[in-house]
């Protein structure tokens, strides 16, 4: 349903290749989410 919706609304190159679902996001001492980690 997500990929339909992405591909019927936005651009081809701009369509995510997969999605990935957390219930948490990795966060520093300071609460700030950890970009890095998630790539």
């Amino acid at each position: 349903e997500f990929f339909r919706f992405c591909e019927q609304n936005m651009a081809k190159f701009k369509v995510p290749s997969y999605l990935e679902i957390r219930k948490d996001l990795p966060r520093n001492c300071s609460g700030k989410i950890i970009r890095k980690n998630l790539k």
